[in-house]
């Protein structure tokens, strides 16, 4: 049972895998036998839009994700490479936890600015 969300229905975990699989599925099917940047991008926003709506709900409010994905860009951008999305093994990890621990922390202090602390920790996994 999902609990409830001051931010609308959240997406339970069922479906959130499911619509994690059917986004890289079509994904895998619009991408060039080259990385498209375009693409790989766009299914980076849309798969960090499905977490939110996983952890914090549907109705989450547009400029807290905008600021969120944001922050998340500029902690990625100070050299943490991702992997190739074609090549991703979707998993339980949590796609907005890319990498390595400091950038775990660097997106904790980030997020930590624009989320309450429940919001940051629901967000994060830990609550």
């Amino acid at each position: 049972m999902v609990k409830p969300s001051k931010y609308g229905r959240k997406i339970p975990a069922g479906e959130y895998e499911q619509r994690l699989v059917k986004l890289y599925q079509d994904a895998a099917l619009r991408m060039p036998s080259h990385a498209d940047q375009r693409i790989a991008d766009e299914l980076k926003l849309a798969e960090f839009h499905l977490v939110i709506e996983h952890r914090l709900g549907q109705d989450f409010p547009q400029d807290k994700r905008q600021a969120l994905w944001a922050a998340k860009q500029r902690v990625e951008s100070t050299g943490v490479a991702l992997e190739d999305p074609r090549r991703r093994i979707v998993t339980h990890v949590d796609p907005t936890l890319h990498g390595s621990h400091s950038m775990l922390e660097g997106l904790r202090d980030e997020f930590e600015k624009i989320l309450s602390s429940e919001d940051l920790r629901q967000l994060m996994g830990i609550g």
